[in-house]
């Protein structure tokens, strides 16, 4: 049988894998909205923009 890990370990490694995941989060966040920009272009853009925010505001 194991001997389970103490709480401040298990609470240091959910630390450091949260903040993976936000990096990680934030990394393809980097990488992806310049791709869809130029994927949409000003048109498709500008009209994504006015639905999303119709549907902001219909939340409210």
């Amino acid at each position: 049988m194991t001997q389970s890990m103490p709480r401040s370990r298990r609470s240091i490694n959910n630390f450091a894998s949260a903040l993976l995941l936000q990096a990680v989060t934030v990394g393809i966040g980097v990488v992806i909205t310049p791709l869809l920009l130029k994927w949409l272009g000003n048109d498709r853009f500008g009209a994504f923009r006015w639905q999303a925010a119709g549907l902001v505001i219909s939340d409210s």
